[in-house]
This record gives structure tokens, sequence and C-alpha cells, in this order.
């Protein structure tokens, strides 16, 4: 996807829906204004990935919650610039920080779900800051428009369908869904500046270390495998699925 604000409309922000409120309460006066201040939010997930909300309130977004903020901005101006969802397999060459996680389990790609916004054929992809490294383009697998208020479920929904169809074909018998998508929530964690959830913080080391050895689930089908330092950051593993030794 093409990342550019330059590619969307400066017209200015009607008085309308509680979206465009929040934007002109950031100084925001144009579509493109509200679109360059969440482009410059570092990447990160919110405490409610469902609610595209809680971008503003808590200065970070992914793909999903940035991109369909501003589709629901759209909305509310009356512009027609649709949320788009496709499936792509992410590899280190398009998706800066990757590798090494999919290194560490024999693998160059993995499918994943990805959002941006479309606007008079220009596909526009806000998720990064401008100061992150850039990343070759991408090659979706399958693309369609969705209304940004089902984006929480529903993404998962069609990521998991594609993630069970992927690991039929790679006949790797060491791998189920659960395994692929902890290597894809690792590879997530691997992109965000962000500290830990509140609620992995509260946890002593060795409750957390138990978790994660057991592999409890934090998402559809998995849980994130990451190790907490001695001074209490996370440091991302290499994560083995079963069967398979770490070096």
């Amino acid at each position: 996807m093409r990342t550019s604000v330059a590619a969307l409309p400066e017209r200015d922000l009607a008085h309308a829906g509680d979206v465009t409120v929040a934007f002109r309460e950031r100084g925001c006066r144009t579509i493109r204004n509200a679109a360059s201040l969440v482009w410059t939010l570092p990447y990160g997930r919110n405490t409610d990935r469902a609610d595209y909300r809680l971008v503003l309130v808590e200065g970070r977004g992914t793909c999903s919650t940035k991109h369909a903020l501003l589709a629901a901005l759209a909305i509310e101006q009356a512009i027609a610039i649709p949320l788009r969802l496709g499936i792509y397999e992410m590899t280190e060459a398009n998706t800066h920080g990757v590798g090494r996680v999919l290194d560490g389990v024999g693998l160059t790609a993995i499918p994943e779900a990805h959002c941006g916004l479309r606007y008079r054929g220009v596909d526009i992809d806000l998720t990064m800051p401008p100061d992150r490294p850039g990343a070759a383009a991408r090659t979706f697998l399958h693309e369609e428009t969705i209304a940004p208020d089902p984006i929480g479920t529903y993404k998962a929904q069609l990521h998991e369908r594609f993630l069970v169809r992927w690991l039929a074909r790679q006949k790797r018998g060491d791998l189920d869904l659960a395994d692929a998508w902890r290597i894809r929530e690792a590879c997530i964690a691997a992109l965000s500046a962000d500290p830990p959830p509140t609620n992995w913080q509260r946890m002593g080391r060795e409750r957390f270390a138990t978790r994660l050895q057991t592999g409890a689930p934090s998402g559809p089908g998995g849980s994130l495998l990451l190790l907490a330092s001695a001074r209490g950051h996370l440091a991302r593993q290499r994560i083995a699925p079963k069967g398979m030794k770490m070096n």
C-alpha cells in the first residue's frame, strides 16, 4: 500500500459527529490534518482492539484502529474513503522487524491481515509513523471493503480462516493453528514500541514465565511468547513450535 497523506483531500472538517469533534479538539481542521496526526502516532495495540476511538485517547494504534478511525471520520464527513481489509504473506522485506521471529521457527513468511484506506483508486497505509523504515510492496491474496465498527472480530475471523488454509499447504506437522497464531502475535510484538499490557506488568516474573511456558491464550488460538528481562522490559525470543528445538 502507498503511504501518503497527500493523496487525501484537503477538505475542511464540517461540524458532524463524535469522531469529527475529537479531531477538531486536537487542532485538526481538514481530513488531511487528521490523517497526518494519525500517521505520526506510534504503532501499538489499544487496550480494546475493537475500539478505534481509543487511538486518539491512548496516542497509539494499529493498522486496524488507525484506519478504522479515519474511515469513521470520512463517513461523518460524507467522503468516500473506504476501509480496506486484506491478507498478505508477511515477510521481513514487506514488514520490517518480523524477520527474527520468522527465522526462529524456520519460516520465511506467515499470513497477516492488514487494513488501509482507499481514495480515488489510491491505497493509503498510515500504520507506521513516517520515521519508521519503509517496506517493500505487499501482494495481497485477498482484499475487501469493510465497515469500521466490526473491525476487531471480523478481521480476526477472516485471518484465522486464511491461517488454516495456509497451514494445510505448509505440510508442517509441528505447527497447528495455535502455534501459527503465537508466531503471528510475536511478529506483531516485534513491530510495537509499546510497553507490555498492564495485566502483564502486574504479574510477577515467575508467574509470567509459567504462563508463557504453558501457552495460555491471549488471542484467537494462542498467546504471545515473550520473556521478561531482569530489568522488567520484554525481550523478543525465538519461538519454537512443538517438536522443534531452539538453538
